[in-house]
């Protein structure tokens, strides 16, 4: 199914620099990242980011990795990285000597991740709005002057629209994950100065679905299905955390066919949510991100147990609403019964 996916049910991922380096290179240990990330670039409900700084990184990171398998055959490990990079030169060859082989290589890789994974980093530049966040960030953590640059870049485009208003930074750098928890108070703090929103940092070797599932992306190379459905649950936590003042409940399944029963929807409110408020239309996102409908309010009543509400409803007891979509609503057969599934996600969807 293909469907019109509204932009507040949509999720940035911001890619590191040393998540765009192992897509490009390759290696044996980065299977379920390159795989993640194909997957993540042809998901509707997700935009794939990154910015001018981290492909001015990337440049020199691809260089260093380039240089050092001309000359060795394989790529440098961290400590052999930092070796040469002074004068750069390696195995008493310098640079120089390969250089337009390399600068070629480099280009073509950075050119082929924005191909493949549908991106383009121009739409988050360098600008002077930057500057002040990272500095501040910079001196109140022990996160790298660099990681800083990322992490602002990641929520600030250029100097003339406004800031994303939600992010997932996708990082393999173990320190800078760590130094960015210990410190993620006082970044938040800086970030509400600056009117900015704190990105939701996800660490590639420890990330953790909606579901509770733990994956690590450079761990044992896992089956495919495996992988797109750790995502499908990730992706759908991280829409419901964009959207938590909205966020109503999941559907359920009452396997009732004949009747009125059979053709009304069926949700559960959260059990945190003490009232039904009243709304211009509510949205479903699909369990399996297959697609997402927004749909206006019942004609009728909506239903609470047995018995019709009046919104706003204040819950007694169980929190299980349903209702009749609307004929307007022109619900094909396969929609309405995508519809009536278990575990699609269900959010209040007021004009702004």
């Amino acid at each position: 199914m293909d469907y019109f996916i509204d932009p507040r049910y949509r999720i940035n991922i911001f890619l590191d620099t040393n998540i765009l380096a192992d897509y490009i290179l390759q290696t044996d240990d980065s299977i379920n990242l390159i795989n993640s990330l194909r997957w993540l670039a042809h998901c509707d409900f997700v935009n794939l980011m990154s910015s001018h700084f981290v492909e001015y990184e990337l440049t020199e990171v691809l260089k260093t990795q380039y240089f050092f398998s001309k000359l060795n055959g394989r790529f440098a490990t961290k400590k052999e990285k930092g070796a040469f990079k002074r004068d750069w030169t390696l195995n008493n060859t310098s640079y120089l000597v390969y250089k337009n082989e390399i600068k070629s290589q480099v280009q073509r890789g950075i050119s082929k991740v924005q191909e493949d994974l549908d991106f383009d980093f121009n739409k988050l530049e360098l600008h002077k709005g930057i500057i002040d966040p990272t500095c501040d960030i910079c001196l109140s953590s022990r996160v790298s002057k660099e990681d800083c640059l990322v992490l602002v870049s990641s929520m600030f485009p250029d100097g003339g629209n406004d800031a994303i208003d939600f992010s997932g930074l996708l990082s393999n750098d173990s320190d800078y994950s760590s130094f960015y928890e210990e410190s993620k108070d006082d970044i938040k703090s800086i970030f509400n100065n600056y009117e900015l929103k704190i990105p939701v940092f996800l660490p590639a070797k420890t990330l953790v679905s909606d579901s509770g599932k733990q994956i690590n992306l450079y761990g044992k190379a896992l089956g495919d299905d495996e992988i797109y459905k750790f995502w499908e649950n990730l992706v759908l936590g991280l829409i419901k955390e964009k959207n938590a003042d909205c966020f109503l409940g999941v559907t359920y399944n009452e396997n009732l066919s004949n009747g009125t029963a059979g053709r009304c929807l069926y949700f559960d409110v959260a059990a945190e949510k003490n009232s039904f408020e009243g709304h211009d239309a509510i949205a479903f996102v699909a369990n399996d991100l297959t697609f997402q409908r927004t749909l206006l309010p019942p004609e009728g009543k909506y239903w609470c147990m047995d018995k019709p509400i009046e919104l706003p409803y204040n819950f007694e007891g169980e929190h299980k609403v349903s209702f009749l979509p609307r004929e307007s609503d022109n619900l094909t057969t396969e929609m309405f019964d995508k519809l009536r599934e278990a575990g699609n996600y269900v959010f209040y969807h007021n004009e702004k």
